[in-house]
C-alpha cells in the first residue's frame, strides 16, 4: 500500500492506493460518523468513478471476541451488482486475515483480551 492517508474525524478524508495485478487502484472517502470503539461510517469511492458507497463498520465484543461487520450501501442496483461482480470480497478477505494476524501478534506481546472472529 504505497499511499495510506487518514484524517479520522467527522468530515475528515481518507485515501489509499493498493498495487495488484491490474496495477495501482485508489480509493477515497470522507468520515461521516465516528463512535469509538463500536461504529465508523464513511463514504468509499473507487477512483475515478463518481458513484460511491456508504460503508458502516461495527465492532461488537461478545464472550471476549471482537466481531467485525461491514455493510456497504450502493446508490443503485446496478452499482451493487457491479460491486458483487468485481470480486472485491477476495481483497476484503485478505485484509481481514491480515488484521487478524496483527491482532494476534499484539495479543502475544501485550495484555489484551480480544481477537477477531469471522
Amino acid at each position: 500500500m504505497p499511499v495510506c492517508e487518514m484524517d479520522v474525524r467527522v468530515g475528515g478524508r481518507w485515501r489509499y492506493v493498493i498495487v495488484g495485478p491490474p496495477g495501482e487502484v485508489a480509493f477515497n472517502g470522507v468520515y461521516q460518523e465516528i463512535a469509538p470503539p463500536e461504529r465508523l461510517v464513511h463514504s468509499e469511492f473507487l477512483e475515478p468513478h463518481p458513484d460511491g458507497l456508504i460503508v458502516t463498520i461495527t465492532l461488537d465484543e461478545r464472550d471476549g471476541k471482537t466481531y467485525y461487520q461491514s455493510l456497504s450501501r450502493a446508490v443503485s442496483k446496478e452499482q451493487r451488482d457491479a460491486v458483487l461482480a468485481s470480486g472485491m470480497e477476495v481483497g476484503a478477505d485478505l485484509a481481514l486475515d491480515r488484521m487478524q494476524e496483527v491482532a494476534q501478534s499484539l495479543e502475544s506481546g501485550y495484555a489484551t483480551t480480544g481477537q477477531i472472529a469471522r
